[in-house]
């Protein structure tokens, strides 16, 4: 038997899955971080000797300088393209030399 043609689904804009896997997750991972680091910042800011309301400037003001730099390192990002992974950059050893008496 044949299968009846229909009108078939469009194609998704983009893989949804290879999104997810490889612009959220390492977006999540990263804000999970800096969410855990806020709190160790404004203390340490408290233990060396500022007031509650100078911790509370530092603490606001690590999202507010990554927000305004997200945008200029992005572009400069773009500009000077991919480059291959650092391991890829070291040379693999050469095969030892033969030792002659």
């Amino acid at each position: 038997m044949t299968r009846a043609s229909g009108p078939r689904e469009p194609a998704p804009l983009f893989p949804f899955r290879s999104v997810v896997l490889g612009a959220f997750v390492p977006t999540l991972v990263l804000e999970i971080g800096v969410g855990a680091m806020l709190p160790v910042v404004a203390v340490t800011a408290t233990d060396r000797g500022a007031t509650l309301t100078v911790a509370g400037l530092v603490a606001a003001l690590v999202p507010v300088g990554k927000i305004l730099f997200d945008l200029p390192a992005g572009t400069l990002a773009t500009r000077s393209g991919t480059a291959p992974p650092c391991s890829s950059r070291v040379p693999s050893p050469s095969p030892p030399s033969p030792r002659w008496p």
